[in-house]
């Protein structure tokens, strides 16, 4: 008898602490978020315990619009959808938590419209991948499905959803993306989105999906299938990317490097998984103190210098570091409406350290890839 109460009394104590953990997050969403307050305390109050850390990474990685669309039913069913890839699949058991909250759990990849998608590829697709062993033959299996339903087509510069591609048949690249992360997060397949903003070496840019392994991170086209991963049309092009960036939901758990993160999401800059690489590293000490401590990377691209990332100072030593793909590249910052420009060339395995001198621009400039 004894025994028994003393389980009860921990299992109590355990629930209890459970619960606890998440009332300061709780808290905070509230404050941040008064105009959906009665709809948070809805949505937490119908959420079971059991998924309370899927739905507080939600709501607290969501953007804001999309906290003004959803309801509980929304948010519940996602969860669910999500939760079921774990008894379906036997590589679904082997992914860490952060990954698949990360990667599996959200329903959003990156501005298309909200869409409840998961059901629909799951009843799709379980078919073609439940007796799939490793996650790698698995998005393969996926990839081909997807290759047979949409293929390449430049549409408007607003993102279309899942459904308007799959109705469609077509969507430009990041469109594909779109499409093919829903479907492979619809199986328990961790994806995300990568790209180059520009590419420095021809006209136009990219995207592509990256796919969590046992191995680690693999890319490979979107809807444009092979019978491995790391393998794409794009291979030889993503040897003189100048940056890669990928895109996580929220505040991403990772050992890569970290290009920018805010409350709601983080861009890494992958661009050492695709080629060699060095470190920009600008000294921005000698600008005035009440002067914006930022510059910026431009490529020549579309006959024009298209900026392709911001480097920003530490507060602390003025210092500001990037990792690139080798080549050369356009540095500017502003001085007081005074801009001012550089070129650093970037090699492998090297630092180029950068500081704008005296503030005196070059006459002319050429760019090496």
């Amino acid at each position: 008898m004894r025994n028994m109460i003393y389980l009860f009394i921990l299992l109590l104590v355990g629930l209890l602490y459970g619960s606890q953990n998440y009332e300061a997050d709780l808290e905070n969403l509230l404050k941040d978020n008064p105009n959906q307050a009665e709809k948070i305390k809805e949505i937490w109050d119908k959420c079971p315990m059991k998924w309370q850390k899927q739905m507080m990474f939600l709501l607290n990685s969501m953007p804001d619009i999309d906290l003004a669309e959803v309801d509980a039913e929304f948010m519940l069913n996602t969860i669910e959808q999500s939760e079921r890839t774990k008894g379906a699949f036997v590589w679904a058991k082997f992914i860490p938590e952060h990954i698949y909250l990360q990667n599996v759990l959200p329903f959003r990849v990156t501005q298309e419209p909200l869409e409840d998608w998961k059901d629909f590829f799951y009843e799709k697709l379980y078919p073609i991948v439940k007796d799939t062993k490793t996650i790698e033959q698995a998005a393969i299996k996926v990839n081909y499905w997807c290759s047979e339903k949409i293929k390449f087509k430049q549409t408007e510069r607003r993102d279309q959803g899942p459904f308007e591609t799959y109705k469609s048949g077509y969507g430009r690249c990041e469109e594909m993306v779109i499409f093919f992360v829903a479907a492979l997060r619809s199986v328990g397949i961790p994806a995300r989105e990568a790209a180059t903003p520009y590419w420095p070496h021809t006209d136009n840019n990219h995207a592509w999906t990256e796919i969590w392994t046992e191995n680690g991170w693999k890319y490979t086209g979107a809807a444009e299938p092979k019978d491995s991963l790391n393998s794409a049309w794009f291979t030889k092009t993503v040897n003189k990317a100048a940056l890669v960036y990928s895109y996580g939901m929220g505040n991403v758990d990772t050992n890569e490097e970290i290009y920018r993160k805010k409350e709601k999401y983080t861009i890494i800059n992958s661009t050492a998984n695709y080629r060699t690489t060095g470190i920009l590293q600008i000294d921005f000490s000698n600008f005035p103190n009440d002067a914006e401590k930022q510059s910026y990377i431009s490529v020549f691209n579309f006959s024009a210098l298209r900026p392709i990332a911001r480097v920003v100072a530490d507060t602390t030593t003025n210092i500001g570091k990037i990792t690139m793909g080798e080549g050369d590249y356009f540095v500017s910052a502003n001085i007081h409406n005074k801009a001012v420009w550089s070129i650093a060339t970037i090699k492998n395995d090297e630092t180029t350290k950068l500081q704008f001198s005296n503030f005196k621009n070059p006459e002319e400039f050429k760019l090496w890839y």
